[in-house]
């Protein structure tokens, strides 16, 4: 048993890694059951409806034309309802309503028409949930981690996606069909009760009240949203050139056997389970725009070496090509439809937005095939990157438009890009002022740090002592706690000399690094210096440096990296990131990192536009404070001196 949970959580650090965030994996556990239980029965639709109900193929495309546009409307619908009464309830009515429908098809007997309203309405079911856990995703996380968040769910749905198909096979060996039904009905029901037991109501990023305004009149003035949907929906016709018109082409052209192809498509899946979180992070400190027009050609480009090499080696490069691409436009492009949409209405947004997929899937084999029956392969890929061009041009078009909203739109500051040096939503501290810590020998690190590191007690209270070399500059803050305490994801504290040796020389050790009680470690560190032991860093342990220095240059502080590790920098002072995981303790050693900032108020507007966690404010006699929740759950205190600000 423990064997077993332990290879499990193996797994999930593996896929998700350790920085996924706690509200959403009630959405992931959803969306893995549900897109378990769709891809089950989905991938045998056509099969039954083909060979047991006797559909011509005339009959087949008039209901994949139909289920395309019902599928459109109502995830729009869907998402609408989902602003008024809530995201759960869409879900629970989705799968509900998925479950009943699916099982009803061991009654239509060998009649496609007795099945084809069936059909629609589970189709129906299926879409009206598909925008409420979207939208949820933004309710629940902030806008610097949407992108994060969908990938995470992306990914619990690729999963479902990948077993689906698996369990139907296995559930059709007999050849009964109303076993699979059966079997896909029970997985529906069990999203149902998943999201029953688990999926929260609202979210900390959920609107206060349900919108008072149409949203499909909002809609129709958004010309910045509809452009970016239009756009979207030429990404979805260069998507379909992977899932619909390359296996054709492969087998009928290329000659490869259809199994062959079933064993390559799942590099598609095994790419998107372990690597679209790291693709994602590694990315997140580039704009929009470059990643939109990047991930439109890596998709739609790669197909011309078929026409030259079309052997299993070439074919598995291409599609590790575009999977790259994929993985790339997938979470930014829901990511940025999540900040275009007015929290009020970012469920019907996300509706919309989810049109742009049956509309790729309708129209882009369509006309693929008929230019390739007429022109031949040459020219149907050329069409696939000829409107791979257009869709990045248009998004980016959008992108670059969105930007330019005024601040008090709530929409035009969620689209966070952290290469937007200066703006005037963006944090901005001063200076590194403290590092607060929790410790139960208070007494003892003061002592230590007057008697060895040139320190003085600037203020003590029964709850805690400043120590620091001058009230203005670096300092300690030592909270009074139980112990003991826990390291977690403090690594150390850097104090900056002049003279190293004679630093070393007076302490009276040889390394440049001491131990302090509760485990304080503090490093020496010898650079120019107006004020001996003033702070020189903080170093912090994150699980991915490299997306924690993303988060922490949205909090305001400059990315400055020092021989390739993750280095961030405020007013001369630096917060170094170390690789390592910091737990998660009960008693904690690092209560908070403190910078200043001129004025809190701002800092606490631009903390809330950019979509913060804001912990707390403290309105005191002489300061006011902000304190947010960063990366690896660090909180950050931005904190204004006011003009009685004195510490003597």
């Amino acid at each position: 048993m423990d064997r077993g949970l332990r290879l499990l959580n193996g797994f999930v650090r593996l896929v998700w890694g350790a920085d996924l965030d706690p509200p959403l994996r009630p959405v992931l556990a959803v969306g893995l059951v549900g897109s378990l239980a769709g891809s089950a029965g989905w991938t045998f639709v056509g099969i039954w409806a083909i060979q047991e109900l006797g559909a011509s193929s005339l009959e087949l495309g008039a209901y994949f034309v139909a289920s395309a546009i019902v599928f459109a409307i109502a995830g729009y619908v869907g998402g609408h309802l989902s602003d008024h009464v809530g995201r759960r309830p869409l879900v629970l009515v989705s799968y509900g309503g998925m479950a009943v429908t699916v099982l009803a098809y061991t009654l239509v007997g060998g009649r496609f028409w007795a099945a084809f309203p069936l059909l629609l309405v589970s189709g129906i079911f299926a879409a009206l949930g598909l925008a409420s856990v979207q939208a949820l995703v933004a309710d629940l996380v902030p806008p610097v981690r949407h992108e994060a968040g969908y990938a995470s769910v992306r990914v619990a749905n690729n999963l479902g996606i990948v077993a689906g198909p698996v369990l139907g096979g296995l559930l059709l060996l007999g050849g009964h069909w109303p076993l699979l039904w059966a079997g896909v009905a029970a997985c529906g029901f069990a999203a149902f009760v998943v999201a029953l037991l688990y999926l929260p109501a609202r979210g900390r990023y959920s609107p206060e009240a349900p919108p008072e305004r149409s949203s499909l009149a909002v809609i129709r003035r958004d010309h910045v949203f509809l452009l970016f949907v239009a756009s979207m929906g030429l990404a979805y016709v260069v998507y379909v050139a992977f899932e619909a018109v390359l296996p054709i082409v492969v087998v009928t052209s290329y000659g490869l056997a259809p199994s062959t192809w079933g064993f390559l498509v799942v590099v598609n899946a095994a790419l998107v389970t372990f690597f679209q979180l790291r693709i994602t992070r590694a990315v997140s400190g580039y704009s929009a725009t470059p990643r939109l027009a990047v991930a439109m050609l890596l998709m739609g480009f790669p197909f011309f070496v078929l026409e030259g090499w079309h052997s299993i080696p070439v074919v598995l490069a291409v599609i590790v090509v575009f999977v790259i691409g994929e993985m790339l436009w997938v979470p930014t492009s829901q990511a940025i439809a999540a900040g275009l949409a007015p929290a009020d209405l970012r469920g019907a947004y996300m509706g919309a937005f989810a049109g742009a997929g049956p509309f790729g899937f309708a129209v882009g084999p369509f006309f693929a095939l008929q230019i390739r029956a007429a022109f031949g392969n040459a020219a149907m890929w050329t069409f696939f990157a000829l409107v791979a061009v257009a869709a990045a041009i248009m998004g980016g078009i959008a992108v670059r438009l969105a930007g330019r909203r005024p601040g008090n739109d709530p929409r035009g500051t969620s689209v966070f890009d952290p290469s937007r040096k200066g703006d005037a939503h963006m944090m901005q501290p001063t200076k590194l002022d403290h590092i607060a810590l929790w410790v139960a020998q208070r007494d003892q690190i003061a002592d230590a740090a007057v008697a060895r590191l040139g320190m003085h007690v600037i203020d003590r209270t029964d709850a805690f002592t400043l120590v620091g070399s001058e009230a203005r500059h670096g300092k300690l803050t030592l909270f009074a706690a139980d112990g003991p305490r826990e390291r977690g994801a403090l690594v150390r504290v850097g104090l900056r000399v002049n003279d190293l040796a004679r630093a070393q020389e007076t302490l009276g050790a040889d390394s440049t690094e001491i131990e302090l009680p509760d485990g304080l470690v503090v490093r020496l560190v010898e650079a120019p210096t107006d004020i001996e032991y003033d702070l020189d860093h903080v170093a912090l342990f994150a699980r991915d440096p490299e997306a924690s220095a993303s988060q922490w240059e949205a909090l305001g502080f400059e990315r400055v990296d020092e021989n390739g590790s993750p280095r961030l920098e405020v007013g001369g002072a630096f917060v170094e990131l170390v690789e390592g995981d910091p737990g998660d303790p009960e008693r904690p050693l690092l209560n908070h990192v403190a910078v200043l900032v001129e004025s809190a108020d701002e800092t606490l507007g631009a903390a809330r536009d950019l979509g913060f966690e804001v912990a707390d404010v403290v309105d005191a006699a002489n300061t006011k404070a902000v304190f947010v929740w960063g990366p690896e759950r660090v909180k950050v205190e931005y904190v204004e001196h006011k003009p009685t600000f004195s510490l003597v």
